[in-house]
């Protein structure tokens, strides 16, 4: 009797916990020198493909008369899929003249508050209006929540006085910045979907933006063997490689799992060195 070796096996890649969210925010740029012409917003679903319908971004800052806790932008986001990205651009024309690959999903006027503290919330069946002042009496604390469920979000911070107040503590969301006294104009997941945000350039010349595409894609992942099949009658060994297709400077841990150990002995865990080689 032989056994085909590849049916046994199951690979999983080792890496850091996903956001328990099913779609979080990825990617957001506020700002940029000269004029905002690139302002977007990415999404990320962990289990695409993912509908947007009922899912509503909004953006509470300081509004004029109001002060912090105000709501400054809403855009619904009906009728788009996160597949796994779904990306929201400003419709000022031209659309994306600095990231001409970047193909929206949504265009829509944006005009984000760029220079003082603001909260970036991605909700489901949002109650609200633009305009409307969440926290009345200005004590961080958000008086007024009109969403069934806060799905993912992110402050922006700064050190610049008076710059408002960011409610992403009281929230117990992830926040980013300053970027020196500034709020980040370039924001972004340095791995898609999972825990953290690393501030990018504000100057367009130096961005490295990936609007609509991953930030770091994953290496796809192969098993191969030095033979097809093997006899069970006749024992012995052979030797398995793991690689992957892109390039790395740490190491990279493989979890192997054995659907049959009987059938086939195989290490539970194989690391590929971080040499930087593909």
């Amino acid at each position: 009797m032989r056994s085909h070796l590849t049916s046994l096996l199951l690979l999983t890649l080792a890496l850091s916990p996903c956001s328990t969210a099913e779609l979080v925010l990825n990617e957001i740029r506020i700002d940029q020198n000269s004029s905002d012409t690139d302002e977007y917003v990415e999404i990320f679903s962990t289990e695409p493909p993912e509908s947007l319908d009922g899912v509503t971004l909004i953006v509470i800052g300081d509004g004029s008369g109001t002060g912090p806790g105000t709501i400054e932008a809403v855009v619904p986001l009906d009728g788009i899929d996160a597949d796994p990205l779904a990306l929201v651009a400003d419709s000022e024309e031209p659309v994306f003249p600095n990231f001409p690959n970047a193909v929206p999903d949504l265009e829509t006027n944006l005009n984000f508050e760029n220079g003082d503290n603001v909260t970036f919330l991605l909700v489901k069946d949002f109650s609200g209006a633009n305009g409307d002042d969440l926290d009345a009496d200005d004590d961080g604390q958000l008086e007024v929540q009109p969403w069934a469920e806060i799905l993912d979000g992110v402050g922006l911070r700064t050190t610049r006085d008076p710059g408002g107040i960011e409610y992403s503590e009281f929230l117990e969301l992830e926040s980013n910045g300053p970027d020196g006294d500034f709020v980040p104009a370039h924001s972004f997941r340095p791995a898609d979907g999972q825990a953290g945000w690393e501030i990018g350039n504000f100057n367009i010349a130096d961005a490295i933006d990936t609007p609509g595409s991953l930030n770091n894609p994953v290496a796809e992942l192969s098993l191969s063997f030095d033979l097809d099949t093997i006899a069970e009658s006749e024992g012995g060994t052979i030797t398995a490689t793991v690689s992957h297709d892109g390039d790395i400077d740490q190491p990279l841990e493989v979890t192997i799992e054995n659907s049959d150990p009987t059938e086939l002995a195989l290490p539970t865990m194989v690391t590929v060195p971080g040499d930087g080689s593909g």
